[in-house]
């Protein structure tokens, strides 16, 4: 399956992409690194946000593994190749990402809002916590 399919086989009125990175996040930068538990969090919110639609979720991470904490969500994990969930995230509404260039690179490629989890603690309250990138402002 390509991005787009992935999309389709959801058939929701609202995507939302979800990017988790982990790996290297574990030990080498902790302080961004969240478990799951914030991840499902901050995506019951988004959801919340379109109360009338049916809303689903692109997961994309690394780990290549089952998240059976998410089996209530509608959810697809495409577990593809780094490019495929790249240009995945990039096809979604809304993005809801790790603090990482992959995430704003997906945000950015798309032209779609991001919210990127710094503070685990800080709650989605509106989409006025998406916001777009813009690459060529911070040079």
């Amino acid at each position: 399956k390509q991005g787009a399919d992935f999309i389709n086989s959801l058939q929701c009125d609202v995507v939302i992409g979800v990017h988790i990175r982990w790996g290297d996040y574990k030990t080498a930068v902790p302080d961004c690194y969240h478990d799951i538990a914030v991840y499902r969090q901050r995506m019951i919110e988004t959801r919340d946000l379109f109360k009338d639609k049916k809303v689903g979720f692109i997961v994309c991470t690394e780990e290549q593994m089952d998240l059976p904490e998410l089996d209530d969500l509608n959810c697809v994990f495409p577990k593809s190749s780094a490019i495929v969930d790249l240009y995945t995230l990039a096809q979604t509404d809304l993005l809801i990402g790790s603090a990482s260039t992959f995430s704003e690179w997906a945000a950015y490629w798309g032209e779609i809002p991001l919210y990127m989890v710094i503070d685990p603690n800080r709650r989605i309250e509106s989409m006025d916590d998406f916001a777009a990138i813009d690459f060529a402002a911070t040079e």
